[in-house]
């Protein structure tokens, strides 16, 4: 195991103090030589990386500190309501802001990625379809949102600045639906984009859980 990541939403504001806390000190765990995560295999220890907006990408830098990853969200940037397509070139523009600020955020330091929609999104997807009538709202090619960020990680110069560590494809299958809210979003991921992304360093594996994480006690929490 190389790290964890942590994903919580969406972040309640008046819990982000409890969550900087604890990714604070399960951070300081994963670095600790006196709880199993440091060895010859990984004499840092491990990484932790934590998923959020880029209106908590300061607290949460801060929290992870220079072992940490903020994952950024690429995705649901639309301004809508789920159900409501954003086009690729509203995508790039609400993209380009989010990036902007967290890389006003990692000005003192910390490193970050950004997933980016590779499967259907809220507001970035092909199809939507209603869960009660069955109509659907059409959107837009899923490979059309991933040439926009790529353009828009381009246009920052990235990588090669600012703490930025690569971009990570969320995807949820050849083909799947995401659930939200009596209605399901849609894309066919069969078709790959053919606009090749910026290469990126290996990250701790990235997965969703809604488990109940502790903050591991001194007698061990890394299998080494």
């Amino acid at each position: 195991m190389h790290g964890l990541q942590l994903d919580l939403e969406p972040i309640s504001e008046p819990l982000l103090p409890a969550l900087t806390a604890f990714l604070t000190a399960l951070r300081e765990a994963l670095v600790s030589p006196h709880t199993g995560c440091v060895s010859g295999a990984h004499p840092a220890g491990r990484r932790l990386a934590a998923f959020g907006g880029a209106a908590h990408a300061g607290p949460l830098l801060s929290a992870l500190g220079d072992s940490g990853i903020f994952v950024l969200s690429g995705y649901d940037l639309g301004p809508g309501p789920p159900g409501t397509a954003s086009s690729p070139q509203a995508y790039a523009a609400a993209l380009g802001a989010a990036l902007d600020a967290t890389l006003a955020a990692a000005v003192g330091g910390g490193h970050f990625t950004v997933g980016l929609p590779a499967a259907a999104s809220t507001t970035e997807y092909e199809a939507y379809v209603d869960g009660s009538s069955g109509a659907v709202t059409p959107g837009h090619p899923q490979t059309d949102y991933l040439r926009a960020a790529v353009d828009v990680l381009r246009s920052r110069n990235l990588p090669g600045s600012g703490g930025f560590v690569g971009a990570a494809l969320w995807g949820h299958g050849c083909r799947r639906s995401l659930s939200l809210t009596g209605a399901r979003a849609t894309s066919n991921r069969r078709r790959p984009s053919q606009t090749p992304l910026p290469a990126a360093p290996a990250q701790p594996t990235q997965a969703r859980s809604h488990r109940t994480a502790r903050v591991p006690s001194s007698k061990g929490c890394c299998a080494a």
